[in-house]
């Protein structure tokens, strides 16, 4: 992804064929689930809750691989393993960093589709 873009639009670009209405079911479903699933992990982080942290990392990354936000996915990822393995101490920075990625990639793909037409 070299034009700096969060996620990769010719492979999203297939993967919907051009089809601007599920285009935008995707990512109306996307933003309504990433903050809840966000504050989820916030707050299994805090109470060392490793399984609801790998659970919702997990869906979080399937949601991001929906749109190549490979990047972003790659947080998720990381989230997810802490989860698995346990190791939970000293990752809401990458949970931060993966906050601002979110919005980075709602951002993007919002533009991306106003300028469909």
């Amino acid at each position: 992804m070299g034009d700096g873009l969060s996620f990769d639009r010719e492979s999203f670009m297939s993967l919907i064929e051009g089809d601007k209405e599920l285009f935008l079911s995707l990512l109306t479903l996307f933003e309504d689930d990433w903050p809840q699933l966000v504050e989820k992990i916030r707050s299994a982080l805090q109470k060392g809750d490793k399984q609801t942290v790998e659970a919702m990392s997990h869906r979080l990354k399937g949601n991001l691989r929906n749109f190549y936000a490979n990047q972003a996915a790659g947080l998720a990822q990381i989230l997810e393993d802490a989860g698995k393995q346990g190791e939970l101490d000293g990752k809401e920075p990458v949970l931060d960093d993966l906050v601002t990625q979110l919005n980075q990639v709602q951002a993007d793909l919002r533009l991306f589709l106003k300028e469909m037409n």
